[in-house]
């Protein structure tokens, strides 16, 4: 009787310390809580190997060459314009093959144009190239901190403050973000996409007759979508 009585009180024991050990163990939607508190992985850019170079240098060695561009501590990239907007989708700017390509202007933009479009690749392998940081603006910290865009021309430099961040899908055929210089109408369209359909909180608006730059580049998997990172010129 004594040992049957032990035995309980042994089997008793055991089970109170398996379910100890299972109340410390934290849940899952614990878990899942504590990882979405975490901060996410911020991608910065790799500066370009033509970004610290000479103005008149660059110039010189590629006469398509108009500026450089940077986007907070995302992006750092020498930019091109030619007569053909797929002549650097996979060169660079010495005009040798080079599968990340260039980031190059839209071969119909003027410099005073209402819109400036500038297009570059997101390298899947290697997001810190080109254009793939700026994926990291769909995160509100990550837009807060890398807002400011400045283009360095030649002879001038312009500020941006980013506005709206999107992924556009390009089935939509009664807005577009690559129109150089909008209508009114045109123009109101947009403006309507992009309140529907803009990825951050961003306090500066925009109206018609402002200067725009505009970015583009590709969304993994999504074939049929673009992020579009929609800038106000705010100072030049």
């Amino acid at each position: 009787m004594e040992d049957v009585l032990l035995k309980i009180l042994l089997a008793v024991g055991l089970c109170c310390v398996i379910a100890g050990v299972f109340l410390l163990l934290p849940s899952k939607d614990s878990e899942q809580e504590e990882v979405g508190k975490q901060d996410p992985v911020i991608v910065e850019g790799v500066t370009d190997e033509y970004f610290g170079l000479d103005f008149d240098y660059l110039k010189s060695l590629n006469e398509n060459f108009v500026g450089k561009l940077t986007v907070g501590e995302l992006v750092y990239e020498s930019v091109v314009k030619s007569a053909d907007n797929m002549e650097y989708a996979e060169k660079n700017l010495e005009l040798q093959s080079y599968g990340i390509g260039t980031v190059f202007m839209d071969c119909r933009n003027e410099m005073e144009d209402m819109n400036l479009i500038l297009y570059g690749n997101t390298v899947y392998s290697e997001k810190e190239l080109r254009f793939g940081p700026l994926h990291n603006l769909i995160d509100q910290k990550s837009y807060n901190q890398n807002k400011t865009i400045v283009f360095q021309l030649e002879n001038q430099e312009r500020e941006f403050e980013i506005v709206a961040v999107l992924h556009f899908d390009l089935n939509v055929t009664d807005v577009d973000y690559a129109i150089t210089n909008y209508t009114e109408d045109q123009f109101a369209a947009y403006l309507n996409y992009i309140d529907e359909h803009n990825l951050i909180d961003s306090e500066t608006d925009l109206t018609y007759g402002d200067h725009m730059l505009t970015l583009q580049t590709d969304v993994e998997n999504m074939p049929e979508v673009k992020l579009v990172v929609v800038a106000k010129e705010v100072n030049r």
